[in-house]
């Protein structure tokens, strides 16, 4: 398996679990806190971040530099808002036009913002030269 074939099941592998928890925790708000889907929605999305980070920075780019944790942090936070904003309307076309329900709606959303993710990612947060592909 090539080096870039394991980095990309590692995205996936880190990604599916950010999103598990970012799911978990939009179903626990609507279901027992009763919030509001589209607040829910935004909580549930921080929450995932935390999840995110940390396994994309040290599981699959392998970056363990710590020097630059700080800038990393700020640019993937940086993606992550704007992630943000365009889960929010994909949330409230999926429920508002389409009829989806929430968390299947967080769920397509999700699938659409990591495609492009991998590539911001990787190209701009946790490049390095001489990175290798695994």
């Amino acid at each position: 398996m090539t080096g870039s074939l394991l980095r990309v099941m590692r995205f996936v592998a880190a990604g599916s679990l950010a999103t598990g928890t970012s799911v978990v925790v939009l179903y626990a708000l609507i279901t027992f806190a009763h919030v509001w889907y589209l607040g829910a929605s935004v909580v549930s999305f921080l929450a995932g971040f935390c999840v995110s980070f940390t396994l994309q920075k040290f599981w699959t780019f392998r970056d363990r530099a710590v020097e630059r944790i700080g800038g990393q942090a700020l640019l993937y936070l940086a993606i992550m808002l704007a992630n943000l904003s365009l889960n929010t309307a994909l949330m409230y076309v999926f429920v508002e036009r389409f009829d989806v329900p929430p968390v299947v709606a967080q769920i397509a959303a999700s699938a659409i913002i990591a495609f492009e993710s991998f590539f911001a990612y990787r190209f701009f947060v946790f490049w390095r030269a001489g990175m290798p592909d695994a």
